[in-house]
């Protein structure tokens, strides 16, 4: 829900997917999000903007690890 709010209000968000982890393990973390944007500037956008900040606010007391990782697809792709 709160990424379907994200991607219908917050420009250049292009989708945000949430996923499941579906193997207990020490190392695996429990969910993993991946969100693609139009630019490198929707993604600042999107960082400081005030409905991502409310959501981190609200999930950070709840959060052990978290794993970032930032990718241009020019750039990422082998």
């Amino acid at each position: 829900e709160v990424f379907n709010s994200i991607v219908n209000t917050i420009d250049d968000v292009l989708s945000a997917e949430v996923y499941g982890n579906c193997i207990e393990r020490d190392s695996n973390m429990d969910i993993m999000v991946v969100m693609r944007f139009g630019s490198k500037e929707a993604l600042s956008s999107y960082l400081n903007h005030q409905l991502h900040l409310e959501f981190v606010n609200t999930i950070d007391k709840h959060v052990v690890s978290r794993v970032s990782f930032d990718c241009n697809d020019m750039t990422c792709n082998p």
